[in-house]
């Protein structure tokens, strides 16, 4: 029986629900700029693809009295390109007053727009700026958001719903911070992106939704094999999701299942790194914040200065990659809401409980 026969896509391949999480403080200037110029070209080119786009808008400063306008500002769903990008021409960068931003707020409005079950799912941060709460200097509100909403649970939201979060990084700006951005992409089976230069912003999110359409399909297989190998695991030890990577990227080479993948520079995205992995393993921004008062676990990423261009590409249909497979894995557990959670001894993310 062929692959597509058996394992195809147990969603609508033809309709895409984007959204458009933008932080609008005055430093993200150039990145709204971008966002205004290209929305036309982002929307046509993702509906070559499929016939079915709807696109959203979140964005987001800061809580009074650091920013007095606005905390977020939500457009919903909306198949008009025209109205999407009236909304994007009256975004502005303006405010913020301290360093961190009401981040957690945004991606919890993101997390509850009125999204389609069988669409593709994905929603683009582009940020510079770390939440409150994360246990940096200068921040008002050192316990978290002061409405309460939290960036970890509302990523939780976000993967048990099927909703695939890319962390667009404006660097060098969020250097200190990218491991918390890549953390929170990881937990949903998205992807961090460097943006070193407003002009790739664009490309980030036409490639990156056109790799996630490309991973949908492939979920109807993943649901059946995590069912297959956890059955056969049974209840005896906890199954690293590592471990089961492994495993699928062996089962889809055996029957030659390709798909796309984003690049920048010619290469594939940083994987996430351990520091990365161990905050998506962790339950709320409490959590993240202990962990990160351990010097030892302070981000170590430094920006590339000598980095000129960047260019943001898509590959072709090929074989599955094992960081392909572990975000896969990733989304299949976080839609059966199996809890996966760092393992103190061997450093892995384990499948909490089975």
């Amino acid at each position: 029986m062929a692959f597509d026969d058996r394992w195809g896509a147990r969603h609508d391949q033809q309709k895409v629900d984007l959204v458009f999480i933008v932080d609008c403080t005055a430093s993200m200037g150039p990145y709204i700029k971008q966002a205004q110029e290209n929305i036309q070209t982002i929307a046509e080119t993702v509906s070559r693809t499929a016939f079915s786009v709807r696109l959203a808008l979140v964005e987001y400063r800061d809580h009074p009295p650091q920013d007095k306008t606005f905390v977020t500002r939500v457009h919903d769903f909306t198949f008009s390109v025209g109205e999407m990008k009236t909304w994007v021409d009256d975004m502005s960068a303006s405010g913020g007053g301290d360093i961190p931003e009401s981040v957690a707020c945004a991606l919890q409005r993101a997390a509850s727009l009125s999204y389609r079950e069988t669409a593709t799912k994905m929603c683009v941060l582009i940020a510079d700026a770390p939440p409150h709460g994360l246990g940096q200097v200068a921040d008002e509100f050192p316990n978290g958001c002061p409405t309460g909403n939290d960036p970890i649970r509302a990523c939780r939201t976000m993967v048990e719903n099927g909703i695939v979060l890319y962390s667009g990084g404006c660097e060098p700006a969020i250097c200190r911070y990218k491991d918390f951005f890549m953390g929170i992409a990881f937990m949903t089976g998205g992807q961090y992106v460097p943006l070193s230069k407003a002009q790739a912003l664009s490309k980030v999110i036409i490639n990156g939704t056109l790799e996630e359409v490309s991973q949908e399909n492939l979920m109807g297989y993943v649901e059946d094999f995590l069912k297959m190998e956890l059955d056969k695991h049974g209840n005896n030890k906890k199954i690293s999701v590592d471990h089961l990577a492994t495993e699928l990227e062996r089962h889809l080479s055996l029957r030659n299942v390709k798909c796309q993948q984003l690049q920048v520079n010619d290469q594939a995205l940083e994987p996430a790194t351990q520091n990365a992995k161990r905050i998506a393993g962790l339950r709320d921004l409490a959590g993240v914040r202990q962990f990160l008062k351990n010097p030892g676990n302070s981000s170590q990423s430094f920006y590339n200065q000598q980095m000129t261009s960047v260019a943001v590409t898509l590959v072709e249909p090929a074989p599955v990659t094992k960081s392909q497979c572990e975000r896969l894995i990733i989304k299949e557990l976080g839609r059966s809401k199996k809890p996966v959670t760092h393992d103190e001894l061997t450093g892995e993310l384990v499948i909490d409980e089975l």
